[in-house]
């Protein structure tokens, strides 16, 4: 600006370079010749600052360096005519050009040596200041500013990811691994990373120069295509497996080719917790840590590990030894262990916990749950030991014991329902279930050959209902199809346990068939049917003594209208072979109702009819004498 009122000039759109008219005398001032003589005119004149350069307002061209034009002045000139000129970069992005680690500067010295025999030396002179200071002949200096200067103005710039989502980007020492793949390639550059828009890598190189630059697709092609990445999402619910995670990330940045071969990101979501992993570099050493973390995900990462266990043994874990698994879990908190979510009273029992330790809680579960039992009968009345019940069981959990309790067969039963209800009643029929009239058959959907048997029968309506269904896992009810005297078919899986069948286990048996009959019974009362039809299970294929399965059938049956005094619902047992109906008649005649009962009022007497309970005590081995006792003080609380 001080200059302009001797001078005219005008910025090139579409160059580098501006025109500028001035008289002679002005010219040499601004711009002198180191071999020419000027004079001066002796004139007292303001000193006129250093002329900057300056580049046109070119759309996608890098900001040019700021050169200070030394005047005749700055020229130093050794006694063997060489001279000095110093060449001044005050533009920042030039500076990583000349760090340690760019081959630029020895490439630029070689360059100037052997072009102009000029020697290079390069002085920073402060943190936004850099002097490259050219020496030899006055006119090789000139020419090698020259040079220098048209280098700088070719500077560009690339971002990545241009158009493509990429995510090796966002990685903040991508550029460490893409500067030095650009050096191997020889290619005369300066990478730097900004974390704009998730990530950007900057890449600054020389256009358009015959030494220095390169063709942009060049660079494009070594990132794109020999520059590997991988980002593996993540949830992490257990300290351990961040541990070895970290320990992992540690492992990579310690490596002597990190920076070069490989880069890594480990992004945190807000609540700090590890997200993602983001791996860049080699293909090789990108996919060998990538197996790394997936080995380390897989050993140390909860998973759900299945266990057999019989239903007596769950209980056993579950109710006594709760405070244990408890413990347990506390002491492997970090590696994210959960017993007792997944312990279940059926054949799908799990615990959730990472493979290193799977072997182990199983030992555990199984040494825990190294069960005997012990049981006894005992008569008493049905109110005194309602009276009991909870004193008993708190006997029971205090001395380690799991209790358990089955009612027989008994006049209390019959006693209870006659005098509560007027319209209910069990019976017991020799027949087929096909021709039994009424509102709901109940078919064991377990048993194929009943199964099969009452689809055919029920029609072609049915057979579409049942369409896509399991019937071996779930109960499903249908409408009766062509079987009218019928409303609806309830289809209810039931077989028995492997642990009846393996140790003859009458508890869990009687607890599987309980089951089968509460669901139908619950099925009937939701629906507000009058009457249900039972087959007698486990009978013909899976042969159980048939006075088991009465025993067990006709008191849960009891149980349930105890349970439901007010319903209005009819109950029979339809058997086809003779010898089951024989047993199924003799267990229900006892109690079997009649006009009288039915309408006879309760009273006292029934009411304290004596019970026959049979109590079952579920302990460990070393415990075993302490349940027999405890059965003896059970004893003497039911007389």
């Amino acid at each position: 600006k001080d200059n302009y009122t001797r001078m005219t000039h005008k910025w090139q759109a579409d160059t580098n370079k501006t025109l500028i008219a001035a008289r002679r005398e002005v010219m040499n001032e601004l711009f002198p010749r180191p071999n020419s003589t000027i004079t001066r005119p002796q004139t007292k004149t303001p000193a006129t600052p250093a002329f900057r350069y300056k580049q046109s307002p070119i759309l996608k061209k890098q900001t040019p360096i700021e050169e200070s034009i030394p005047d005749q002045s700055q020229m130093k000139t050794t006694e063997n005519s060489l001279c000095t000129l110093p060449y001044t970069i005050e533009n920042t992005v030039y500076f990583p050009f000349f760090s340690l680690s760019n081959p630029f500067a020895n490439r630029l010295s070689t360059y100037l040596l052997n072009t102009f025999n000029i020697t290079l030396d390069i002085k920073p002179v402060s943190p936004t200041k850099l002097v490259l200071d050219l020496k030899g002949q006055s006119n090789d200096v000139n020419d090698a500013r020259s040079a220098l200067t048209a280098l700088f103005a070719s500077l560009k710039t690339k971002t990545y990811p241009d158009n493509n989502d990429d995510s090796k980007f966002t990685i903040p020492d991508i550029y460490r691994v893409v500067q030095w793949n650009l050096d191997q390639n020889s290619i005369v550059s300066s990478c730097s990373y900004s974390p704009k828009n998730g990530g950007l890598l900057l890449v600054r190189y020389f256009a358009n120069n015959p030494q220095f630059g390169v063709d942009e697709q060049k660079i494009d092609d070594i990132i794109h295509h020999n520059i590997y990445a991988i980002v593996h999402q993540i949830l992490i619910t257990t300290k351990t497996l961040e541990k070895h995670l970290e320990e992992l990330q540690t492992k990579i940045q310690q490596k002597s080719d990190y920076g070069q071969n490989i880069c890594c990101l480990y992004n945190y979501s807000d609540k700090n917790r590890l997200f993602s992993i983001h791996l860049c570099g080699t293909k090789t050493i990108v996919d060998d840590i990538y197996s790394e973390i997936k080995k380390i995900i897989d050993e140390y990462a909860p998973v759900p590990c299945n266990i057999q266990l019989p239903l007596n043994q769950v209980n056993f874990l579950l109710q006594i030894c709760s405070a244990e698994l408890i413990r347990f879990e506390k002491q492997h908190e970090i590696d994210g262990v959960d017993l007792r979510s997944g312990l279940k009273c059926d054949k799908t029992s799990q615990f959730l916990a990472p493979k290193y330790l799977h072997e182990k809680i199983k030992v555990f579960l199984l040494e825990m749950s190294q069960i005997q039992m012990v049981s006894k009968d005992f008569q008493c009345a049905v109110q005194l030991f309602k009276a009991k019940k909870n004193e008993i069981n708190t006997l029971a959990l205090k001395n380690r014991c799991l209790l358990s309790i089955s009612l027989s067969s008994s006049p209390k039963a019959s006693s209870r329902v006659a005098s509560t209800t007027t319209s209910t009643a069990i019976s017991v029929s020799n027949g087929d279930l096909i021709t039994e009239q009424s509102d709901v058959l109940v078919i064991c959907s377990s048993s194929a050959k009943l199964r099969d048997v009452m689809i055919k029968a029920a029609g072609n309506q049915v057979e579409q209902e049942l369409n896509g269904k399991d019937l071996t896992k779930n109960m499903v009810d249908t409408s009766a199809g062509q079987l009218k005297q019928a409303k609806r078919l309830l289809f209810l899986p039931w077989q028995p346990p492997s642990s009846y069948t393996t140790n003859q286990d009458i508890t869990v048996l009687r607890q599987s068939i309980v089951l089968f009959i509460q669901q139908a019974i619950k099925y009937a009362i939701q629906g507000k049917f009058q009457s249900i039809a039972f087959p007698a299970i486990g009978c013909g294929g899976f042969g159980i003594p048939p006075d088991v399965i009465a025993t067990i059938m006709i008191d849960e049956v009891r149980e349930q209208l105890i349970a439901n005094p007010t319903i209005q619902l009819m109950i029979k047992f339809v058997v086809q072979q003779s010898h089951v109906y024989d047993v199924f008649n003799a267990k229900l005649k006892p109690t079997s109702t009649t006009g009288a009962s039915r309408n006879r009022s309760p009273s006292p007497s029934h009411l304290l009819t004596q019970e026959k309970v049979n109590i079952t005590l579920t302990t460990t081995y070393s415990n075993i004498d302490k349940a027999r006792n405890l059965l003896d003080t059970i004893g003497n609380i039911l007389v």
